[in-house]
């Protein structure tokens, strides 16, 4: 979705507060049905917030989650394995 310059609503499992930049490129909700609603809310209310979430979230996977940059950190972990 960052890719395709569209904010992310993402709930704070797994690695997603990792790629998400919550308040920066998309939004990091607990997770339960409320928190999803308060940020769904945020951009009914904020437009233009999603404008903005949109372009930075789609400037940081450029920048972080190329797929130069992911075969580079593929290659990196298997070199470190020592097998």
């Amino acid at each position: 979705a960052q890719l395709a310059g569209v904010p992310v609503i993402a709930t704070d499992v797994g690695s997603n507060s990792e790629v998400v930049d919550d308040g920066v490129t998309g939004f990091v909700a607990e997770n339960n049905l409320d928190s999803l609603v308060k940020a769904v809310r945020r951009f009914e209310a904020h437009p233009k917030l999603i404008e903005t979430l949109g372009v930075r979230g789609k400037n940081l996977a450029l920048k972080e989650f190329s797929i130069t940059k992911m075969i580079e950190a593929h290659m990196s972990l298997y070199e470190h394995l020592n097998w």
